[in-house]
């Protein structure tokens, strides 16, 4: 299998995986506090972290330079904290259905900041997907509930 067909299929697959997430958290918010549900996230992805990840992969760990682990400690703050708070909040508000969409302009935002921070320069079909996100953001959020 070649690395682009296995990077597609793992894509899908964490797509498949990330699109349960909400549906996972509506149904814990319902007895929990967001920040309970984000702790309790956070720790069940600590131990398979720790359980497979940490074992396989522990001298890769320790040759990791300061830079690098502090880009990564933000990574870790904005995604794991910051990020499933603000999704765990607005899926406990507004439902899965409308909150997902909204959480899907995750690559605009990587766009953008790509080309701000990296000088990335987007091509004909990155923009075009940029706008259709735009556009079915603008259609969920005007959506009359």
């Amino acid at each position: 299998m070649s690395d682009m067909v296995l990077a597609i299929l793992l894509g899908i697959a964490a797509a498949i995986a990330f699109g349960f997430v909400p549906v996972f958290a509506r149904l814990g918010l319902v007895h929990l506090r967001t920040n309970t549900g984000v702790l309790t996230s956070m720790l069940a992805g600590l131990f398979v972290v720790g359980l497979f990840a940490v074992p396989l992969h522990i001298r890769d760990m320790f040759a990791i330079s300061m830079l690098t682990l502090l880009w990564v400690a933000i990574l870790g703050f904005a995604n794991y904290r910051l990020g499933r708070f603000f999704n765990y909040t607005s899926v406990r508000l507004i439902g899965v259905a409308r909150a997902s969409p909204l959480l899907a302009t995750a690559p605009l935002w990587a766009t953008l900041a790509a080309i701000v921070f990296l000088g990335e320069t987007p091509n004909a079909a990155t923009l075009l997907g940029v706008v259709t996100v735009v556009g079915g953001v603008a259609l969920i959020v005007s959506e009359r509930s």
